[in-house]
């Protein structure tokens, strides 16, 4: 009966056919969205930000990495949202300016220089930012009343190194 509904629009469709279609239509929904939105940004990104001599990228790709370095010698409970080692280049980031493009552009820019690649800065980063190392090494670090939108960052860095990774 189902394969007659299927071939024959004016059989009604069961309740779990209709719900599995609509799912999918969903599904095929937020899909769009997100290409949509992923679209919007890089053309907002593309014309707002100011190219970056290779000197600015290096070094901010060298202050990146000693903000990781001095980490563990940073009193408890003193960091700031802005003071996280965030991987744009975007100076005293929010959390809107942690997008796929903004740490995109940062390890494809700062990896053309790495003998790991940009494959092997990526793995590294999503091993520094892994939620349970990221929550027992840095989250302390955090003032309390940071602490929440710190933990929302992490995990939009995480989303977007996990995204970056499966393309490479």
């Amino acid at each position: 009966a189902s394969n007659a509904s299927r071939s024959n629009p004016n059989v009604p469709l069961s309740e779990s056919e209709r719900r599995r279609h609509q799912e999918e239509h969903a599904r095929k929904q937020q899909e769009q969205f997100q290409r949509e939105q992923m679209q919007k940004e890089q053309e907002f990104q593309a014309k707002h930000s100011a190219p970056m001599s290779s000197d600015q990228m290096s070094l901010a790709w060298a202050k990146y990495e000693s903000a990781w370095m001095s980490m563990k010698d940073i009193p408890e409970g003193s960091l700031s949202f802005y003071e996280v080692p965030w991987p744009v280049f975007k100076v005293r980031p929010k959390a809107d300016d942690l997008t796929l493009t903004a740490i995109q552009n940062f390890f494809v820019a700062n990896s053309r220089s790495s003998p790991k690649g940009t494959a092997g800065v990526l793995k590294e980063q999503l091993r520094q930012w892994h939620p349970d190392r990221f929550l027992t090494r840095c989250l302390p670090k955090v003032r309390e009343s940071d602490r929440e939108a710190v933990k929302d960052g992490m995990d939009q860095v995480v989303r977007h190194l996990n995204e970056l990774h499966t393309r490479e």
